[in-house]
Order: structure tokens, then C-alpha cells, then sequence
């Protein structure tokens, strides 16, 4: 999926505002949209996505507050459980650093 469930804020040069609720398998099927609403004289304005990016793997860097470094990779069903287990992390004397989405799954 190149873009999940978003609004789409689209206006144009006099002002008026639309709104789309879309998603988009693929990179070309976004664009052919965008130049679909700028033939008829919008211009996408603003995006925001309205379904959470869970459940997730990431990659997360920890510190330990002795000192040393370390990386895990994680799955968390929401952002909850993020939280969760970033406090849990600092209570044993870690902190969380950086974190990105993990992509090398195997798919079996």
C-alpha cells in the first residue's frame, strides 16, 4: 500500500475546498489522481492519515545509562504497546534513542 486511509485537503486558486477520504495501492495510481484534481484546478493542499500504522516492527536503538548500546527488533499491536515498552526500557535503565520500521520479513 503506498498510501493508507488519509483526508486529502484539496483547494484551488479561488479558494474553495474539497476533501477526500482515499487510499492508494500504488505510487502511479496517487499521482494520476493528484493530476486528475489539478486538471480540474485543485491542488492538493494537506494530508493526514487517519488509520494507525499498527501493528509494526521496528527497529529500536537502546542505551544503557551505564553506558553501551544495543539494537532489538520488536512488534508492537499499537501504540500503547509502544509506549509500554519504552517505559519498561527506562525503568531497567535503557532508553530508547531511534527507532525505524523494520522491512526484511520473510515472507514463508
Amino acid at each position: 500500500m503506498y498510501k493508507e486511509v488519509s483526508i486529502f485537503k484539496t483547494q484551488n486558486s479561488e479558494g474553495d475546498i474539497n476533501r477526500w477520504m482515499k487510499s492508494f495501492e500504488t505510487e502511479s495510481d496517487y499521482k494520476a489522481w493528484e493530476n486528475e484534481r489539478l486538471l480540474e484546478g485543485y491542488k492538493v493542499v494537506d494530508e493526514q492519515c487517519i488509520v494507525e500504522p499498527y501493528p509494526q516492527v521496528l527497529k529500536l536503538d537502546l542505551k544503557y545509562s551505564f553506558g553501551g548500546y544495543s539494537t532489538v527488533i520488536e512488534r508492537f499491536a499499537s501504540s500503547k504497546d509502544y509506549t509500554k515498552y519504552c517505559d519498561e526500557k527506562l525503568m531497567q535503565g535503557y532508553k530508547v534513542i531511534g527507532s525505524e520500521p523494520y522491512k526484511k520479513f520473510n515472507n514463508v
